[in-house]
């Protein structure tokens, strides 16, 4: 989302559930709380049954190698993500979705798996143009928030 105002646009925290798991924004059940990279580790770590620190990507690439429980973490991800993307394509019918964060670098392992989803999940007018992408800026989070910082303080000088 582009527009909107104060912290509108964080889609991360729509709840989808509603007794899910306690997010950073103190609400219950946030999609973030399925597919965010804390939980993708913390979801690894209790398939594996070991307390071992790892990164996101080292999942995806054990994922690549074919290890069941990396496997299992993608799978459930794609899954959660493509509903709440497919129930997003339906409430705003994009163009085109940007995914971005941490988790985008196995966007080549997770993306036909979470198209699948979304096909299923949303009404065929929103899927005729529809297009779902990995966003090329690394710190497209930082980069966006100054944006919209410079924005706000604009308007206060002119308004």
């Amino acid at each position: 989302m582009l527009k909107g105002d104060t912290s509108s646009g964080e889609l991360g925290h729509i709840p989808i559930t509603l007794d899910g798991k306690k997010c950073s924004c103190g609400a219950r059940g946030c999609i973030e709380t399925f597919v965010g990279a804390t939980y993708l580790i913390e979801r690894y770590r209790r398939l594996k049954k070991k307390k071992k620190e790892i990164q996101v990507r080292e999942i995806f690439k054990k994922a690549l190698q074919g290890e069941r429980e990396a496997l299992v973490v993608w799978k459930e991800f794609s899954q959660s993500l493509g509903r709440f993307l497919g129930g997003m394509a339906n409430l705003f019918n994009p163009q085109m979705i940007v995914l971005g964060g941490g988790v985008a670098g196995a966007f080549t392992l997770f993306k036909p798996l979470l198209w699948e989803v979304i096909t299923h999940q949303a009404m065929w007018p929103h899927l005729k143009q529809l297009k779902i992408v990995r966003g090329k800026l690394r710190d497209a989070g930082i980069i966006g928030a100054g944006i919209l910082v410079k924005e706000n303080l604009k308007q206060r000088r002119e308004g």
